[in-house]
């Protein structure tokens, strides 16, 4: 039918790679995974991303896919990227997207609070031809954080919890108090998105769902009993 699109379902897991290309080279390159995933906030789940160790093997083969990806495209002397792509049962990668953008949600945040690189920033520099201080490269300690995106609940939001100030490195609060809701929209929109960093990548994730936990909690919400 004309103006529809079908895509096929891929039964694999998500990640996304994102990186940083100054005249010409890549000056930062990471992978990360999806906790719970893009279509979450169907069941106003949050979606949360953990980046992937250097000693993991599909480390190495969403970097080394996301630069042939990159190449196979027209060049560009300084861009961001942002490439989603799945990793199958039988360990095939297969591309979702890619844009010449940083990621959403708290994907920059979290560049930033892990490696100290503004990616939104060094790109303009570069753009701008203003020389930049040394690219950050990998390190075992990225793996202390992650960022979550928490959809609302449905009903008028009250108030929301506090926060341990020893774990949250970023909150970005997108609402207002007193506002109404009715759950996820899509995976790009959020109500409350935190950075986490934690002992280890388990802590992260389970600081996740408690945070989720805190945020839907009934106290802070006047909950549309309709649906």
């Amino acid at each position: 039918m004309k103006g529809m699109l079908a895509e096929g379902f891929i039964d694999g897991v998500m990640y996304h790679v994102d990186g940083l290309f100054v005249d010409g080279r890549i000056r930062f390159i990471q992978p990360f995974k999806y906790i719970n995933d893009c279509l979450s906030y169907r069941e106003d789940m949050f979606i949360g991303n953990v980046p992937l160790e250097k000693d993991d093997s599909t480390y190495h083969l969403l970097v080394e896919t996301t630069k042939q990806i990159i190449a196979n495209m027209p060049a560009t002397e300084n861009f961001a990227f942002h490439c989603e792509l799945w990793l199958t049962a039988e360990n095939e990668i297969i591309c979702c997207e890619i844009a010449s953008r940083t990621g959403g949600g708290m994907i920059s945040f979290l560049i930033e609070e892990m490696s100290g690189l503004n990616i939104d920033k060094a790109w303009l520099l570069a753009e701008c031809h203003i020389q930049t201080e040394d690219y950050p490269a990998y390190s075992d300690e990225f793996l202390r954080f992650g960022c979550v995106c928490i959809p609302p609940a449905r009903g008028k939001l009250l108030s929301l919890p506090v926060v341990d100030e020893k774990s949250v490195r970023k909150i970005h609060f997108t609402g207002l108090i007193g506002d109404s809701y009715q759950g996820g929209e899509k995976s790009g929109l959020y109500l409350i998105g935190y950075v986490i960093e934690a002992k280890d990548q388990s802590a992260v994730i389970a600081s996740f769902k408690n945070h989720f936990l805190q945020v839907h909690h009934a106290q802070n919400w006047e909950l549309n009993v309709h649906g």
